[in-house]
Parts: C-alpha cells; structure tokens; sequence
C-alpha cells in the first residue's frame, strides 16, 4: 500500500468542526434540511447538499438509493425523528434501512478523509468490489452497522467483497454485523486490497465466497479484535483468506466455519463436509506469503479436507499462535497443517483438543513446529508441553473455561498478553494454558481474590480430612 497516501488520510484531522446538521425524514419537505420537519426525503439529497464536517441524521425508515459520499461527513441512523441531540438516538430501535436501488454499492465512499457512517443497515447491493459499502482512497469508521444480503457482481474483472470492499484506504469497523453476503472470488463479508483495516467487537455470519468465507486480505494490514466469524463458506480458507498481508487476530471466536468444494450445500454444524473434488484447506485461517498472529482465540469445529483450523501454504509465510484453545473432531484432518515447502508454525501455551499439527508429506512423528507450554495430542516435543485431559467448564456447550483443578492452569510461560479472552487480567500467578486464564490463585480458598490469613486458616481447618465416602 502507498504509505504516503495512508498518511495523508491519517493526518487530514484538520477540519472543522461540523457546520450545520442536516435531517433525512420520509415526509420532510425538504425546504433546508435543518429540522426534522424541514427535512430531506432522501439521503442523497441531503448528501448533495452537505458540506464538509456536516452531521447528516437519518430517520428510522427504508430508503431505496444508491449513496455516494465524497468529503468528510458524519452520516449517522437510528433516529426517531424528535431527537435534539445525536447521543438521544436509538439505532437497534429506530432501524434505519439503505437499500440500493440500482446497480452498485448500496453506499460508495470514494476520495474523502474523517467519513462517518454509523447505525445504518446496508442491503441489495451489488458491486465489483464491495456490495454493501465499497471504500476507496478513502479514511472512514463504520459502526453499529448491519450489511446483509448484498453480492458482489462483476462486470468486468473484477469480483470481490460481498459486503464491505476497502481498495487503497484506512477505516475502522466496529459493533457491526456482516451476514448472508456472497462475495464472488473473495471476502463473501469483507475484502481488504491495499489496506489499513482495523475490526473490533464485529460479526461475520453466513457469507460465503470462493475463497474467504468472512474476509479476503490482499497486500494489507489488518486487525481482527473482540470478534466473532462463525458459519461462513468459502471453496477454500472458510473463514479468514490471507495473502501478502499482516494479520493480527485477538480474542476473537471463530467457529463452524467451512472450506468446501460446494459451498451452496446446506452445512450442518458438526456434520459432514459436502462431498468436494478438491483438497480444499483452510477450514478458519489460510495464510500464503504473510505474517499471522493468533492470541487469546479460540477455533472451534472449523472443517475442511486438509485441516481443522489454520493452513500455511508456502515458506514465507509465519504463523504464530499464543494462547489459543483450538477444538476440532477425531485424530484427522490436523488441527494446523502446512505444505512440505511451507514454513512452521509456532504455538505457545495453546490447548489443542482432538486433532494434532501435521506438515503433509511427512507426519505426526516429524516434528518441526515450534511448540512449547502447550496441550495436545501425541507427546509432541517441546519444553513444557503436555498430553492430559484439560477440564474445561463446559466443553459441549462451547464453554472452554478452565476447572479450578485444570492442569493448565500455571502451565504455561510468559507470552506478554497482560489479558485473556474476556479480557480479564492475565497472568493470574503463572500463565495458564488457551485462551482463558483462571481467575484465581489456586490458594484462594475462600474466592476475594486474594491469598490471605482466611485461606490458610480453611487449609488448617480441613488439614487431614478425606474428602467422599
């Protein structure tokens, strides 16, 4: 990505602050936009008639257009249409709807810094790359958002980003559901080309697209945090595609994602992958010729035929894994793989349940990854690691929690997260082992979460006592 060009949508914070703040109301009568009663009766008309640093509030009604914002608004939904002030309005309760109308993206943002869009729901769109949104040249931030039902189309070459396409630009997305949109070649919910993405407390959900299920990354930087990306379909790399890029992912859920030869057949969760012709692989993470970082995640009945989590593809690419609890089903297919020209990976104080790690073109017993600190499977080498049964809380309901007699608590090493999957503090006493850390120290008998007088007297109290029949 041109770095010169990102500074310069980083740095465009200079404007001023917003001039006046324009209303979107089915029966406004669009005289000047300044009350509600005043109001647009289209978005675009009050876009057209915005300016820089304006707020422009949208009344809780579907409005079918295509958008296109070319300077820095604020373009915020969920209103009531008697709100005052912008912190009065409710957008889970005031749906706010943006269908498109004709061929395109339902809202295109193109060429503009310190853009806003917030608390609108995106559907019908259809665009080459990007469906719902399509952001180029662009800083944006997106939040409490929904984008549904939209497909990438393609009149030309290009093919990508069912939901949300970001080509060549910096944007935050956050609080946003990206569901049920068909991304053509890649990211059936998000496609990144060329960018600066930053994803926080979002979720992917049954997107599909050939390669990407969630999101395709191309020549980028992104950040995955607080997420969840679960039932999302691609022909390979079911949930997260990474090609050329650095990827960080943190406490993040990512589950029942599929990588499939025929990613329109109905997929059960827990059930067989469709019959396919290909070796498809990737079932959550697919990485080629990038740097990726998994921490404080868990990877949960992710399928495909060659793993049940991540494949790393070619020797350029590293891929680390810390603190991550990883559950799949049976011995096989591996949990991690990698081709036998590929890179390693590394995974430290991790538990992985069921299937194991595995370089195709060798085996079970030709270690290579970087493991230490870890539970899995098979006695796979590597300084403190162990092979025991680790108690979660709940494991057939999805709770991974640890029991207060878990072998993984204080078994692991220090990683530098100073917090878990929940984002409780970590280390409690030693680190523990996955994604969750133990709240209290083994010793705190009486649960204040300190280790005092109280619990040594408990301990003497029940000093010599048999505890059963």
């Amino acid at each position: 990505m041109s770095i010169h060009r990102v500074t310069i949508l980083l740095l465009a914070l200079s404007l001023p602050a917003h001039a006046a703040t324009l209303h979107v109301s089915p029966d406004g009568t669009a005289a000047d936009g300044l009350t509600w009663q005043t109001g647009f009766p289209t978005i675009g008309e009050a876009i057209v008639a915005s300016s820089t640093g304006d707020e422009v509030w949208v009344r809780s009604a579907t409005y079918v257009e295509n958008v296109t914002i070319e300077q820095p608004i604020t373009l915020l939904g969920g209103f009531a249409g008697n709100e005052d002030r912008a912190s009065e309005r409710d957008w889970t309760a005031n749906v706010t709807v943006l269908q498109a109308s004709a061929f395109g993206p339902v809202i295109r943002i193109e060429g503009t810094s310190q853009c806003v869009v917030d608390g609108l729901h995106l559907t019908g769109g259809l665009g080459e790359e990007g469906a719902g949104f399509s952001i180029r040249n662009s800083s944006v931030e997106v939040a409490n958002c929904t984008v549904f039902d939209n497909r990438a189309a393609s009149t030309g070459f290009h093919c990508s980003g069912g939901g949300i396409g970001v080509i060549d630009s910096f944007v935050r997305i956050s609080r946003t559901f990206i569901y049920n949109n068909d991304g053509c070649l890649g990211g059936g919910g998000l496609v990144c080309i060329d960018a600066v993405v930053e994803i926080e407390n979002c979720k992917f959900f049954g997107n599909r697209a050939s390669s990407g299920g969630a999101v395709a990354i191309g020549e980028s930087r992104v950040l995955i945090q607080g997420s969840t990306l679960e039932v999302n379909l691609a022909r390979y790399d079911g949930a997260v595609a990474c090609s050329e890029s650095n990827l960080i992912i943190r406490n993040t859920r990512i589950a029942s994602n599929v990588a499939s030869e025929r990613t329109t057949s109905k997929i059960i969760e827990g059930g067989p992958i469709p019959p396919t012709t290909a070796f498809n692989s990737g079932a959550a993470i697919g990485a080629s010729r990038s740097s990726v970082t998994v921490e404080n995640c868990v990877l949960e009945n992710n399928r495909s035929q060659l793993d049940q989590g991540c494949y790393i593809g070619d020797s350029k690419t590293n891929a680390v894994f810390r603190n991550c609890t990883i559950v799949g089903s049976g011995s096989f297919p591996p949990a991690i793989a990698w081709s036998d020209s590929a890179s390693a990976p590394t995974l430290l104080n991790c538990i992985l349940v069921g299937p194991g790690i595995l370089r195709y073109g060798q085996g079970y017993d030709d270690p290579e990854a970087e493991v230490s600190y870890s539970n899995l499977e098979g006695n796979y080498p590597g300084k403190g690691n162990i092979n025991v049964d680790s108690k979660f809380v709940d494991s057939a309901n999805g709770d991974y929690h640890l029991e207060s007699d878990s072998p993984c608590i204080n078994s692991g090493t220090d990683t530098g997260l100073t917090t878990d999957f929940d984002g409780n503090p970590r280390p409690i006493g030693r680190y523990d082992m996955g994604a969750f850390e133990f709240p209290l120290f083994r010793s705190d008998l009486n649960g204040d979460g300190e280790v005092g007088p109280e619990d040594l007297m408990i301990l003497q109290s029940d000093w010599g006592k048999v505890s059963g029949p």
